[in-house]
């Protein structure tokens, strides 16, 4: 947390306060992601099939990060790959102030050297979430390292912003543990630390379960 962004805002009214509960995360939601295949890849191997061939995978990460946030399996000597995977990433304010990129990065995995990257696509992640809670059908183009280059084959994908959800009134709970018997429900040592809470939102947050209805 302290290495990769720039900047960090801290909460100094709950540390001024000792409040070590962490009540919600900072997240704005999440990004889904189906990778579904790549068509057209260039050969990266002497060895495999007959011409050489390519054992691909794909990496999410944020551009200007860098780091993985999720990975593929490797599918051997296939330059038409079908992975049929899908994963969630959180979206941050400070990923949307950066101005980032999603990037879907596709590489060749070699045992005896350094793998080599086959292509990749970028995606705003500021327009995304202008069109929230649907999946948009993409059909990639691989770009090269350089923005204007280019490299053989396609990706089929599907990605999404889905914000998080609001809280449902119906939900609300008293905090108290209703397995326990009634006698012990009002017991502190039976109950959750809940910190300190400074508005109506910390509120709702320590009383209200998740949305079985938004399991994400």
């Amino acid at each position: 947390m302290y290495v990769a962004p720039k900047s960090m805002s801290i909460d100094m009214r709950a540390i001024l306060q000792g409040d070590t509960v962490q009540k919600e995360t900072l997240a704005l939601g999440v990004m889904w992601i189906r990778i579904h295949r790549a068509v057209g890849l260039s050969k990266q191997d002497k060895r495999g099939s007959r011409h050489g061939g390519s054992d691909p995978y794909i990496t999410l990460a944020f551009s200007k990060y860098g780091k993985p946030m999720y990975c593929t399996r490797v599918i051997t000597d296939d330059l038409n790959p079908i992975w049929e995977e899908t994963a969630a990433l959180l979206v941050t304010p400070e990923l949307i102030k950066a101005d980032e990129n999603l990037s879907v990065e596709l590489w060749d995995s070699d045992r005896h050297s350094a793998d080599d990257i086959v292509g990749k696509v970028e995606l705003s992640m500021q327009k995304m979430i202008q069109h929230p809670g649907k999946m948009y059908p993409q059909v990639s183009k691989l770009k090269g390292l350089d923005a204007d280059s280019e490299m053989p084959g396609e990706l089929r994908w599907e990605v999404g912003y889905f914000a998080k959800t609001q809280f449902r009134p119906a939900l609300r709970t008293d905090g108290k543990d209703k397995r326990l018997p009634e006698n012990m429900r009002d017991d502190p040592s039976f109950q959750d630390e809940q910190g300190t809470i400074n508005s109506q939102h910390d509120d709702d947050v320590m009383h209200t379960p998740p949305d079985p209805l938004w399991p994400s």
